[in-house]
C-alpha cells in the first residue's frame, strides 16, 4: 500500500505537459481506498474504479474531461491565469469548464492510479450526493452560459456537460 499517491506518480504525469502546452491538468484514475475501516466504504468503494474505468475513460474519448479536484496533477500557470479555482461548491466542475473556455483541456490517464475515500456510512453518501446536486445547479446558473457560448469548446463537449449535469437531477434524495 502506497498510500494516496504512488511513488510515480509526478514522473509518469509530467511529460503529458511536455507533450501538449495546452493541458492543464492530468486526472489520474482512482481506486476505492482498501484500507477504509468501515464495510459500507470497503462494499461500495468498488464503484470509484467503475466509474473511472468506464465513465471517465469514455469521456476522455468522446466528451468532457473533468478535473475531480483529487488525484490529478495540474499545472500551475494555468491555475493562476484562471483566478484559482472558482468559490462554489462545484468548483471542480467549474474551474474545468472554465479553463475549457480559455482554450485549455485537461486529460485523463490509467497510468498512474491514486486511492479515494468513500462516505463510511450510508448517510454520508446521501450528504455528499446532496452537495453535489446543489453545486450542480449553482454550476449551471453561474457558469454554464460562459462554456455554452464559447467557440473554442466543442459542441459534444457542451452536450456532455449538460447530460452529466442532469443526470444529478434525476436522482433527488429524500
Amino acid at each position: 500500500n502506497y498510500g494516496f499517491f504512488p511513488p510515480n506518480f509526478i514522473r509518469d504525469l509530467l511529460p503529458y505537459f511536455e507533450a501538449d502546452p495546452a493541458l492543464a491538468f492530468v486526472q489520474t484514475a482512482q481506486h476505492g481506498n482498501p484500507d477504509q475501516p468501515e464495510y459500507f466504504a470497503q462494499a461500495m468503494g468498488v464503484n470509484v474504479a467503475i466509474h473511472f474505468r468506464h465513465y471517465v475513460r469514455a469521456r476522455q474519448s468522446y466528451g468532457f474531461v473533468m478535473f475531480y479536484g483529487h488525484g490529478a496533477l495540474m499545472k500551475t500557470s494555468v491555475w493562476e491565469q484562471a483566478g484559482g479555482f472558482p468559490e462554489i461548491v462545484t468548483e471542480d466542475l467549474s474551474y474545468s469548464a472554465l479553463i475549457r473556455t480559455m482554450g485549455y483541456h485537461g486529460r485523463y490517464t490509467e497510468k498512474v492510479a491514486c486511492y479515494e475515500d468513500y462516505p463510511p456510512t450510508y448517510e454520508q453518501l446521501r450528504r455528499r450526493t446532496e452537495k453535489w446536486i446543489r453545486g450542480t445547479a449553482e454550476f449551471l446558473k453561474l457558469y454554464y452560459k460562459k462554456f455554452w457560448n464559447s467557440t473554442k469548446v466543442p459542441w459534444f463537449e457542451k452536450l456532455d456537460v449538460l447530460l452529466h449535469a442532469s443526470m444529478h437531477f434525476t436522482s433527488v434524495p429524500t
